[in-house]
């Protein structure tokens, strides 16, 4: 089973209008230096985990692709982040289990 991305959306709004076949943008893994625009997939049931915050409120998308860059000026301008050692745009991370919050 691969492993589930973690993505913190831009805005609480975006995470509300979240829905199956849709896109937000958002954090990599939480972190800000790793700005995520994401093509949301099939949006599933949540199974709640027992390290997950109560406080928080988490939505599950499966199949979806994932676009990286270091702002999100960067990704609204369709950019991507680049392999340092070649200067080429990374490729997406594709058909990926997303978790967002």
């Amino acid at each position: 089973m691969s492993q589930t991305i973690y993505i913190k959306t831009e805005t609480r709004e975006e995470f509300e209008e979240a829905e199956s076949q849709g896109s937000v943008y958002g954090y990599y893994n939480g972190r800000t230096n790793m700005c995520a625009y994401v093509e949301l997939g099939i949006k599933g049931i949540y199974q709640p985990k027992p390290k997950d915050d109560p406080k928080t409120t988490y939505k599950i998308f499966y199949h979806c692709n994932i676009y990286l860059a270091k702002t999100m000026e960067i990704l609204e301008a369709g950019g991507q982040a680049k392999i340092p050692a070649t200067g080429r745009p990374a490729p997406p991370i594709l058909d990926k289990t997303v978790r967002i919050i």
